[in-house]
């Protein structure tokens, strides 16, 4: 487990992409099915991952938002909610980047901005 990791979320219809980053590197790159079962996945990989985490979600709807309030269950967890406004500000954009992309320039984005 790390002390601190930086992840990026990407929401789409059917499964969730998270990218884990640690001193500019990937760590992990995985899809979790867009599910009560797997929402709680995704959770339990975070928690078990990071003691700290660092997360930028791309706020795309309720599952981003009810994923952000139960990342605020780890104690030490620090959340951000991006915009598709603000996306553009991360070096990726829905237009030209998939969604491990997208989660990947999130995850870029918390180490610099979390």
């Amino acid at each position: 487990m790390h002390r601190e990791s930086y992840f990026g979320v990407d929401v789409a219809n059917s499964w969730v992409v998270v990218v884990q980053r640690e001193k500019g590197k990937n760590l992990l790159q995985r899809r979790f099915e867009n599910t009560a079962d797997g929402l709680l996945s995704l959770l339990k990989a975070i928690r078990d991952r990071a003691i700290k985490p660092k997360v930028c979600i791309r706020s795309a709807g309720r599952t981003a938002v009810n994923l952000a309030l139960h990342l605020y269950g780890i104690p030490s967890a620090q959340i951000m909610l991006i915009s598709d406004h603000g996306l553009q500000h991360t070096g990726a954009t829905r237009v030209k980047a998939g969604h491990e992309a997208v989660a990947e320039a999130l995850a870029r984005y918390a180490e610099r901005m979390i």
